[in-house]
């Protein structure tokens, strides 16, 4: 039998949580003051904490770069998918690099709160950077959440 959506959310949820709490302990010094937490827009380099984005300056049927940040030694990060926020979308592609690893996801067909899981999270370590770009087919604004958690000291 297929899962449900919370199903399969839930699950993602603990293999990237844990996988989150093991890369820090690894790599961050001090991890009895460890805290794992939701993403935020903020983690990603976003001037704001919100995820609706301001695509007007972006071109059209074409690759744009959208985050391009890196962690400085201060968090580990597991995006595990995202889901879409309105009708009439922008986007039809997002491609996630970190370290070696890329993964492009085809969301067109994607419908308001939609999920979109990701076959293998992309976990970034606390010296890697992040690059997100979208293919977008109109200018209106986007909102794409990334899900995911944040391992980072107290």
């Amino acid at each position: 039998m297929a899962q449900s959506i919370e199903e399969r959310k839930a699950v993602m949820e603990h293999a990237c949580r844990a996988e989150v709490q093991r890369r820090c302990v690894n790599q961050l010094t001090d991890w009895d003051n460890l805290k794992i937490r939701d993403l935020f827009p903020t983690d990603l380099g976003l001037k704001i904490d919100t995820w609706e984005l301001d695509l007007s300056n972006c071109t059209i049927n074409s690759n744009n770069l959208i985050i391009d940040t890196g962690f400085n030694g201060q968090k580990v990060v597991c995006i595990y998918g995202f889901r879409i926020r309105g009708n009439d979308y922008p986007v039809t592609v997002v491609a996630l690099n970190c370290k070696n690893i890329k993964i492009k996801c085809y969301i067109e067909h994607l419908v308001d709160r939609e999920y979109y899981f990701l076959d293998d999270p992309i976990i970034c370590n606390i010296y890697d950077t992040i690059r997100i770009e979208y293919f977008i087919k109109n200018n209106k604004p986007s909102q794409v959440w990334f899900l995911g958690y944040v391992g980072e000291r107290k």
